[in-house]
């Protein structure tokens, strides 16, 4: 069974551009901002993709035996001790796209790869107030 990435077109975009960003200052997240732009042109995308981790998505994944639930933010919106991780942290990557019960990938520090299965994904609130 094929576990297809999607994103919405709008953090499609963003994603893009943040990565686009990053390889033109030549900054040192290049390889991860280039494994970003291989993970959004992979997307299939579209207008809502709700049950798809995605920017500010909270999601809770179990990597042997252990689950750990994180949010998904850009770099400079990274608080570890929050648990809001970086898109472009291995974990971040491996996330992206995916939906409960997915399995995917990421890389270790110790240059080996992992398993991990996405258990549940849960977007931000949005605000419906009317605007005056």
């Amino acid at each position: 069974m094929s576990q297809q990435i999607r994103l919405n077109r709008q953090d499609a975009a963003r994603l893009q551009a943040l990565a686009e960003q990053i390889l033109h200052h030549d900054g040192a997240e290049s390889a991860a901002a280039e494994r970003l732009l291989d993970v959004v042109s992979a997307a299939l995308l579209t207008d809502e993709a709700p049950e798809h981790a995605s920017l500010h998505s909270t999601v809770t994944f179990a990597s042997a035996g252990t689950a750990q639930t994180i949010t998904l933010v850009e770099p400079g919106d990274v608080d570890p001790g929050a648990a809001r991780i970086s898109v472009l942290a291995p974990v971040g990557l491996a996330l992206l796209g995916r939906k409960p019960d997915d399995e995917s990938e990421v890389a270790l520090p110790s240059g080996r790869t992992g398993k991990i299965r996405i258990v549940a994904v849960t977007q931000p609130a949005t605000d419906t107030c009317a605007v005056p």
